[in-house]
């Protein structure tokens, strides 16, 4: 019984632990409530993670609505949620108001005319919004 005794996980062990350094070394962790634009005039928009298929952005609204004669139509479907303050939704076919508070979400389909027709003005509304292609 000669030589060294045999790594307990297996041989490519090594190759694999380095390769899993290399990887975490490129992992950053963000605080999504962290450096805030100042969302006076213009919702501010923020890219977070993007790939071919989504998109995931942080919007920072401050009173903010779409013109009262624009409709949002987007070509990917759309999942939103509010983590803080709150907001009211209008769809074009469906002309109820939808009222979000912080923990609401909902699900957009792609091609659904929408407009945001309030945000509160007291504190910023926070938005999570994951854009999804091929829906």
């Amino acid at each position: 019984m000669g030589g060294a005794p045999a790594h307990p996980i297996g041989p490519g062990a090594a190759a694999c632990f380095e390769e899993h350094r290399i990887i975490m070394a490129k992992v950053k962790i963000r605080n999504i409530f962290a450096n805030f634009p100042a969302a006076a005039k213009k919702e501010a928009f923020s890219v977070l993670a993007k790939g071919r298929n989504f998109k995931i952005e942080r919007i920072v609204s401050c009173g903010q609505a779409t013109p009262k004669n624009k409709w949002l139509c987007q070509k990917q479907a759309e999942w939103a949620i509010v983590l803080k303050g709150r907001a009211r939704l209008l769809f074009k076919h469906d002309k109820r108001k939808i009222s979000l508070k912080a923990g609401d979400y909902l699900f957009i389909p792609a091609n659904t005319p929408h407009r945001i027709d309030w945000t509160s003005r007291k504190q910023k509304t926070i938005w999570l919004a994951i854009h999804l292609a091929g829906l």
